[in-house]
């Protein structure tokens, strides 16, 4: 449960769409870190919100509008922030594990340093994010757009991600990446070859005999 004496200035910033409330409540209060666990803030419009180092685990954001927020450091274990506008928001150092990011915007977002492991990242677009030394073991990438994503010395194993998405990021394979985690390519791969497998060899055409020359 979040804690009253923190939630007030933040749903008093949103029922007067002035998000420079709780900014100002924050400055004020630059020692308190917080208390925000299990809030429901779904579709909420957080835009430009300072929540850095907040306790939201388990928060819901469905569908919030987070541009540009600042959420370094915030503990966002379990939340749920499916379809939620992330676009060029501060997440650097963030925890996201077991979080629910599918279909978040995450465009040019920060995430650098961030764990992810485990989260929900399915269909997420992911254009020009700074992935820089993330964990994200164990995440689920299928269908994430990574078109220009930073990814050097991220940590990808056992993630779910396909081959062709990771080919699109910033310098695959190349000199901006040294160490991508090789265990998710191996996995695709061996997917690819037990599909192939069930397929079977193609099966060779019937060789016709001249009539009269029976084989």
């Amino acid at each position: 449960m979040p804690d009253k004496e923190h939630l007030q200035p933040l749903i008093d910033a949103i029922a007067a769409s002035d998000l420079t409330i709780w900014n100002r409540w924050r400055l004020e209060n630059a020692a308190t870190i917080p208390d925000l666990g299990g809030i429901d803030l779904a579709e909420a419009d957080l835009r430009f919100a300072n929540l850095s180092d907040a306790n939201l685990i388990g928060a819901n954001l469905a569908g919030a509008n987070l541009f540009h927020a600042n959420l370094r450091r915030a503990n966002l274990g379990r939340a749920t922030l499916q379809s939620a506008d992330l676009k060029e928001a501060d997440l650097s150092s963030a925890t996201l594990t077991y979080a629910n990011l599918s279909s978040a915007n995450l465009q040019g977002a920060l995430l650098r340093h961030g764990n992810m492991r485990g989260a929900d990242l399915s269909d997420a677009d992911l254009r020009r994010a700074d992935l820089v030394r993330a964990d994200l073991r164990r995440a689920d990438l299928t269908g994430a757009d990574l078109a220009g994503a930073q990814l050097k010395d991220a940590r990808l194993s056992e993630a779910r991600v396909e081959e062709k998405a990771l080919k699109k990021s910033e310098n695959w394979l190349g000199s901006g990446i040294s160490r991508l985690e090789k265990a998710a390519l191996r996995v695709l791969k061996s997917k690819k070859t037990a599909r192939n497998r069930t397929r079977g060899p193609r099966s060779k055409p019937p060789v016709e005999t001249p009539a009269g020359n029976p084989s």
